[in-house]
């Protein structure tokens, strides 16, 4: 779970407009979704509360920005399944602006120039990143964001 005091600071980051619809994908104990700025309309997925995100359907057409913790693996009858890729690809699929995620360093490595690519073909751009100490989570994080409208980052090849 995403420390609240941390997500509160990570937020700062986020240029919220009065027109966005914010998503929460994975909202646990909310830490994220509860420091939304209240004027804005938010909507959540959460496994635990039985809305899950691969079976969520927009409450809207789109949401403008996904804000989130995702995770890294799920336990299943086969064992542990790295579901992270697919669920920020999952993201990317319903949301139009920008996704921020804070991520592992084994989720970060998963963005591979490969990856990078494809999801610069689809229009998502990697425009942010902020390395984050978080000892409650084990250490080293990184808040990045994915937009639609704002220009890479990062450079890198195939």
């Amino acid at each position: 779970m995403t420390p609240k005091d941390i997500a509160k600071r990570l937020l700062l980051d986020v240029d919220f407009k009065q027109y966005d619809v914010l998503f929460e994908p994975c909202r646990g104990d909310g830490a994220f979704y509860k420091n939304f700025p209240s004027d804005l309309p938010k909507h959540f997925c959460e496994i635990k509360e039985g809305k899950d995100l691969f079976k969520h359907t927009p409450e809207t057409q789109f949401y403008t920005k996904c804000i989130t913790n995702p995770p890294y693996k799920i336990i299943t009858e086969w064992g542990n399944v790295n579901i992270f890729i697919k669920f920020i690809e999952k993201c990317m699929d319903i949301t139009r602006d920008e996704c921020w995620f804070l991520l592992s360093g084994n989720m970060f490595s998963s963005l591979t120039s490969l990856r990078l690519h494809r999801y610069e073909e689809k229009g998502w751009k990697l425009c942010f990143i902020r390395i984050v100490n978080i000892p409650q989570l084990y250490g080293r994080y990184y808040w990045i964001c994915f937009s639609q409208n704002r220009d890479a980052i990062v450079k890198h090849s195939i």
